[in-house]
């Protein structure tokens, strides 16, 4: 059983030395996994550059001239892909870019797509940015990359939900498909006292964990777990702490459906880590 397969990956780009770095992470990650690379570019001027034909006979000077639009975006896909030393299939698309990485997503068959997220500036902080709209929406796992892929610890963050096998398998894929090194699952469990809380709560859930783990872990794996009891009700920012603190490459967790807030992620779990946490990010779907 695995959580997602690795042999088709849509990497989304703008040009920027941040796309590069995507670019050069979805290389390393299908050379080891034996994927094809798509690179996207998703135009929202409205040109329609998908309807022109460059030079052909009776275009217009409005054609020609989107025609150069295209070719000179085409050069910079051929570009880039030399830079990063990469081969991939390019597509470009006109459009809203949530609507067209889905749209692609899906007819082509992806397994995985890669984005990349930084801080943004306060107008998309109102709105969205795209990465937090392919999050929300997307049926197959997204990787977002912050830094370049070191391969050296992977960290699935558990919850109680029913879907704690699904975070377990995920970061085992990950870790065996690329051979990270270390091996880490981590959960929070608000420790109140009593009466709210109680600690035979804590023993339960270390037990569940313990037992998925090594339901799912092979002879040779030495995974660790991490159970940390807390007071401090802001669990966000406790656990992107606790990734910080153990140096986590690569955080693997689930999206939460609409409406199904757990008790250990109140929230918009996914947002704070994805603002705040340095290191890169493979969110599972539901």
């Amino acid at each position: 059983m695995r959580a997602y397969k690795l042999k088709r990956v849509l990497v989304c780009t703008d040009f920027s030395t941040g796309s590069d770095l995507i670019l050069k992470a979805a290389q390393e990650l299908c050379d080891k996994d034996g994927g094809n690379i798509d690179l996207l570019f998703v135009s929202e001027l409205g040109l329609h550059l998908d309807e022109i034909s460059k030079g052909s006979e009776g275009s217009t000077y409005a054609d020609r001239f989107l025609g150069e639009i295209k070719t000179s975006i085409e050069l910079k896909m051929k570009d880039q892909l030399i830079r990063c030393g990469v081969n991939a299939n390019t597509i470009i698309r006109e459009g809203n870019i949530t609507e067209v990485i889905l749209e692609i997503a899906h007819e082509c068959k992806h397994d995985f797509i890669m984005m990349g997220h930084g801080r943004k500036p306060l107008v998309h902080q109102i709105f969205g940015s795209n990465v937090l709209k392919v999050l929300s929406s997307t049926p197959i796992p997204l990787l977002i990359i912050k830094n370049p892929v070191r391969l050296k610890k992977v960290a699935g963050l558990l919850d109680e939900s029913r879907s704690l096998d699904l975070v377990i398998i995920g970061t085992f894929d990950f870790a065996r498909s690329f051979k990270c090194q270390e091996i880490e699952f981590i959960s929070l469990w608000l420790d109140l006292p009593e009466p709210f809380g109680k600690p035979e709560e804590g023993r339960r859930l270390v037990e569940k964990i313990e037992e998925e783990v090594s339901t799912f872990s092979h002879k040779d794996e030495k995974p660790m777990i991490k159970i940390v009891p807390t007071r401090d009700f802001k669990l966000s920012r406790v656990l992107v702490d606790l990734l910080e603190q153990e140096e986590v490459d690569v955080a693997v967790l689930k999206r939460f459906s609409h409406g199904n807030l757990k008790r250990i992620y109140m929230g918009s779990t996914t947002k704070y880590i994805l603002e705040n946490f340095h290191g890169n990010l493979l969110i599972l779907p539901p």
